[in-house]
């Protein structure tokens, strides 16, 4: 069986691939069983202000799934990327919506005037493996390394785009 993940498919507006990053990764969770996956950190641009792409998923044996779970799956999906950026940007930031189809989230930070510090992406999948059963919590983000000035548009946020869980 192929473990489930993350996969950029880069396109012609996409960054040459970024310097890795030695960041820690957030915690998996306090359920029995979970498992960080495929944690990698990216720093594209100067070291001072570039664009950090950061990206994980979160696998969770689970009995079975009925669709009441969807709320708070989505919301630990939602909470697992916000502290994704989190080491991106070194500070607290939520999650929020475009008003729009886009699947794409901005990042603000908790304190501050709400500018947009970067993108983020959420997904929700599942993984059998026989009699086991996992719900794959994962995310992807895009921003300002540091506490850089929040920009129009960061050179990672391509990738963040194009990412499909697999």
């Amino acid at each position: 069986m192929r473990r489930a993940g993350l996969a950029f498919a880069p396109d012609r507006s996409s960054p040459a691939p970024g310097i890795p990053l030695p960041l820690a990764p957030p915690p998996a969770s306090g359920a029995a069983g979970a498992e960080l996956r495929d944690f990698q950190a990216a720093r594209f641009g100067h070291p001072e202000d570039g664009a950090v792409l950061v990206s994980a998923c979160v696998a969770t044996p689970i009995p079975g799934w009925v669709e009441d779970m969807r709320p708070p799956i989505t919301a630990r999906a939602h909470a697992f990327t916000a502290k994704l950026a989190e080491r991106a940007t070194d500070a607290p930031v939520a999650l929020r919506g475009r008003g729009s189809d886009d699947e794409l989230e901005d990042v603000v930070a908790v304190a501050g005037d709400g500018a947009s510090l970067g993108t983020a992406r959420t997904w929700v999948g599942f993984e059998h493996d026989g009699d086991t059963a996992r719900v794959l919590t994962c995310g992807a983000t895009c921003t300002r390394a540091g506490h850089g000035a929040p920009s129009a548009s960061l050179a990672c946020e391509p990738l963040v785009r194009s990412a499909r869980l697999v």
